[in-house]
């Protein structure tokens, strides 16, 4: 649901409205319901095996006890009422086999190009400005007002930098910022 920013602006206007039913607006004035990630292309069946085998081994650090989640929710209801502690519940990954594979360690003068949309809800503009400062050869194409998991598309000035960089391997001299078509 916050893939998008129009999503993301109809679900909190929805929680607002079950915190105060009288500021409720018109319910014409809510739009489309939120998609699923993936729902127009057909490809939900698989989304959320995908998404937990990723989520749950990229880390060790999940809490493996059903109680450990009982009390964040708790604690997180009182900090966050409107999600009622939703966000602290527990998932899969308590209950998920440790990771089979090795962390990778990456030599961090790889010369890797690093893409981020301003106001991506998936990968947050702070995890990538983190991995583009961890990774000294890299360089950072940030998509101003940027929206969205994808940046492909997003901005003529980011594609120039993926296209030249997937078929030469030549970064950009700089960090670049682009505008967003949108």
């Amino acid at each position: 649901m916050f893939y998008d920013v129009d999503n993301a602006a109809r679900t909190i206007a929805g929680l607002n409205t079950t915190a105060d039913p009288a500021k409720a607006p018109a319910a014409e004035a809510h739009g489309k319901p939120a998609a699923e990630p993936f729902a127009e292309s057909g490809a939900t069946d698989n989304f959320h095996s995908a998404y937990w085998s990723v989520t749950c081994a990229d880390s060790d650090s999940w809490p493996r006890n059903p109680e450990q989640y009982r009390r964040d929710a708790a604690e997180d209801k009182q900090n966050n009422p409107l999600s009622a502690g939703s966000a602290s519940n527990i998932n899969a990954c308590a209950f998920w086999p440790k990771a089979t594979e090795p962390t990778t360690i990456v030599d961090n003068t790889a010369g890797a190009l690093i893409v981020n949309n301003e106001w991506d809800s998936q990968t947050p503009l702070v995890g990538a400005t983190g991995l583009h400062k961890a990774m000294k050869g890299s360089r950072m194409v940030t998509v101003h007002h940027g929206v969205g998991h994808g940046v492909y598309g997003t901005s003529p000035c980011a594609d120039d930098a993926v296209n030249t960089y997937l078929a030469t391997g030549r970064l950009p001299e700089k960090n670049l910022t682009c505008h967003s078509n949108g």
